[in-house]
């Protein structure tokens, strides 16, 4: 075919594009999904998500904690007057104050406990919880914290009477270290939170787009004239699938612009571990091989959103059916986020959506596997390209764009 044929083919689609944006950046609703929720939920969630954390700690850490306790020895009392957030009750049933919620732990103390702690003999002691009560997991923290304070105490005092140094007891001084950089523990940390978001808006930034392009038309009617220009129905399914393209990757790249600067501007509570602040950062070869990789995923929805509500007869009907999409990719999105290490298969790299979320984990986590985001990238243009191509078949259908 000559270069013209092509240029002309190209025109035609571009119109169909323009066209079909024009209405898009009209609808209120697109405009909210792909600027406004990106950019002010995100700050929003890692803020309000990181001091409703904070304080809900900081709440069950100072409260008071009541502790149901069958004996009460003058030592041990003075031991727990060093933390101030416990209150010790003596109890005949304990245990029976603990599931009553009369107490928040039980401490169960061996009735011998005078004699054996001065006749240098272990004293039997055992702390009660309720695991599902974070104030009761709190308070046994802080009973095990002070016992075994005072049992290091008591053992100093046994040790110093028989002239024997507590070194002694201590062999080893155990330290441990990580040799996790700030950024790799940075990029675990996105590798549970990123893969998940950037699917999940590959879908939701361009549903609507794709409702009111498909589903939308055929409701109001508008398709039969779009349908008459010199346009052919591949061209007209290009044009709104790359309007649909279009409003799903801005939405991809507005929300992790957003998450990615809320993350480096409000470092919180909740993203610190052991070795120190989290350090967010990602090459420029990895960032250009995410994009590339999200960019063919929303894709991919693209094209089975706008074949799904071509086929649907109205605009709420669209919604039902990509209601149920959303909610079957999820299940995958969300499972293979939140695992930590993947057994990596040849069945995981072909399977759509899954691949991807095992891609995006090894980017963020600098684990780059050129066999993997070979097979990820040429299956999931493959997906993308039969979803294009079925999506032309369903547009040529009489049967199933007028159907009542």
């Amino acid at each position: 075919m000559p270069l013209w044929y092509w240029l002309k083919i190209m025109k035609r689609i571009s119109v169909i594009l323009k066209k079909e944006l024009l209405d898009t950046f009209r609808d209120r609703r697109t405009l909210l999904i792909m600027i406004v929720v990106p950019i002010i939920l995100m700050p929003i969630a890692i803020i309000g998500f990181g001091k409703f954390v904070e304080g809900q700690q900081k709440s069950v850490s100072q409260e008071k904690k009541r502790v149901a306790i069958t004996y009460e020895n003058a030592d041990l009392k003075k031991a727990f007057k060093s933390d101030k957030t416990i209150a010790l009750k003596i109890s005949k049933k304990p245990l029976d104050d603990l599931r009553k919620k009369k107490a928040e732990a039980a401490l169960i103390i061996d009735k011998n406990f005078k004699n054996k702690l001065q006749n240098n003999r272990a004293i039997n002691v055992k702390v009660w919880t309720d695991q599902t009560n974070p104030s009761s997991v709190s308070a046994g923290q802080n009973i095990v914290f002070v016992l075994s304070n005072f049992s290091q105490s008591v053992r100093i005092k046994r040790l110093a009477k028989l002239k024997i140094d507590p070194q002694v007891l201590n062999p080893l001084n155990i330290n441990t270290g990580n040799i996790a950089s700030k950024n790799k523990m940075g990029g675990q940390f996105l590798s549970f939170l990123m893969p998940m978001m950037i699917v999940t808006w590959a879908i939701i930034g361009g549903l609507y787009t794709a409702i009111d392009l498909s589903a939308g038309e055929k409701e109001r009617k508008s398709l039969e004239a779009l349908l008459m220009t010199p346009a052919s129905r591949v061209e007209i399914v290009l044009g709104k699938f790359l309007a649909v393209l279009f409003v799903s990757v801005t939405t991809i790249i507005f929300a992790v612009t957003s998450l990615y600067w809320s993350l480096k501007k409000f470092p919180i509570e909740v993203m610190e571990m052991s070795s120190g602040s989290l350090n967010f950062s990602l090459s420029i070869e990895a960032s250009i091989a995410l994009l590339a990789l999200a960019v063919l995923i929303a894709a991919m929805f693209s094209a089975v959103m706008l074949a799904l509500c071509i086929f649907a007869r109205s605009f709420k009907e669209g919604q039902n059916y990509l209601t149920a999409l959303y909610t079957i990719a999820l299940v995958p999105i969300a499972v293979i986020s939140i695992t930590p290490k993947l057994d990596v298969n040849w069945l995981m790299l072909m399977a759509p959506v899954i691949n991807v979320i095992v891609v995006f984990k090894e980017l963020f986590l600098n684990d780059f596997n050129v066999f993997h985001y070979s097979v990820t990238f040429l299956s999931t243009l493959l997906y993308a390209l039969l979803a294009i191509f079925a999506t032309t078949r369903i547009f040529s259908s009489e049967k199933v764009m007028f159907r009542q």
